[in-house]
């Protein structure tokens, strides 16, 4: 893991969507990622997440676009850019 990289594990189901491009958007609960997701975009100037196929080697990588945390919702919405 390099320090600008944020490792997120998911189900089969929801990395195929991601790596076919349907699903452009990663929803992690609050308050659990809030102080996870904010550090790390606040150390970094050029973020990427790395979504796991369940606990394969078998990965993917992405650019941040933007992270909102909407104070009235119960997600932390990550926009995924560029794949890499």
């Amino acid at each position: 893991m390099k320090r600008n990289e944020l490792d997120l594990f998911l189900t089969f189901r929801w990395f195929d969507l991601i790596d076919s491009g349907v699903k452009t958007v990663e929803y992690r609960r609050k308050p659990y990622w809030t102080s996870r997701v904010n550090d790390w975009i606040f150390r970094n100037s050029n973020p990427v997440v790395v979504f796991h196929r369940g606990y394969t080697n078998n990965i993917i990588r992405f650019r941040v676009k933007k992270v909102i945390d909407n104070f009235w919702k119960t997600d932390l919405m990550i926009i995924l850019g560029e794949k890499l």
